[in-house]
């Protein structure tokens, strides 16, 4: 179902359950020195930002992903999403261009900075200096053991040969693109991804207004299912999500 992020929905056993796992995978690929820090200045550690309690789940049920297909991850960050479809017997590959192994450039290496860089360097000191998920972790799928590829790159030039994913999943990030990067986002994703492969993707749409609508033109693609997204949603919140699914 393409549609507009409805919070009851999240309220559901099945998104429950997805997300739960979801935040059990999270705690345990942040490692000890995280868990300790979550449970006694946080006190219980959730994915930040409720919006998550509706985007992972929803994009998971509808991705109706099978054991064997080969998924990416655009804009993955160090989010659960991989290491559950890792669990699910796909073949995963994430892409972000924050990864923590470019924080640091040689040219910054100068002889002030060189022993924090050192030390920030270090798992866990480096989360007293970064304390970002987003930048923290290179591999977060090494710690639980999985095999996971992760690249550094940009989605409007994606390293991969054409027709390569069955499944794409890109959540709550085309919001961080300019236009024309969105636009070539779109025909990106339509060169990598398989004959009846889908797209799954979640974009806030509010600072980016209807540009999600010139996403889905611009990508070729067409909707799988029915779709709920001919009217702005009724209810308003504080970030409204659009969700769908695009076929090719």
């Amino acid at each position: 179902m393409n549609k507009f992020m409805d919070l009851e929905e999240a309220k559901q056993e099945n998104f429950k359950n997805i997300f739960e796992e979801l935040n059990n995978i999270y705690s345990l690929s942040q490692g000890i020195f995280l868990n300790f820090y979550y449970r006694h200045w946080q006190k219980k550690f959730k994915i930040q930002n409720v919006t998550r309690e509706w985007e992972y789940p929803w994009a998971i049920i509808n991705s109706k992903i099978k054991p064997g297909q080969r998924v990416l991850d655009a804009g993955c960050g160090s989010t659960p999403l991989l290491p559950y479809l890792f669990k699910r017997g796909c073949l995963c590959y994430g892409i972000d261009n924050r990864f923590s192994n470019e924080i640091y450039p040689l040219s910054s290496w100068n002889s002030r900075k060189r022993f924090l860089v050192f030390l920030s360097k270090i798992y866990p000191l480096y989360f007293l200096f970064h304390p970002s998920p987003m930048e923290g972790i290179n591999n977060p799928a090494r710690v639980l053991g999985m095999r996971i590829n992760y690249i550094k790159g940009d989605l409007t030039k994606q390293p991969f040969s054409d027709n390569s994913f069955d499944r794409i999943f890109c959540i709550s990030t085309l919001e961080h693109l300019n236009k024309e990067e969105i636009l070539s986002a779109a025909r990106e994703f339509k060169r990598v991804l398989k004959k009846d492969g889908l797209l799954i993707v979640t974009v806030d749409c509010l600072g980016t207004g209807l540009l999600w609508q010139k996403f889905i033109e611009f990508s070729a693609l067409t909707l799988d299912g029915e779709s709920e997204l001919e009217k702005l949603p009724e209810k308003k919140y504080h970030h409204n999500v659009v969700g769908f699914v695009l076929k090719k």
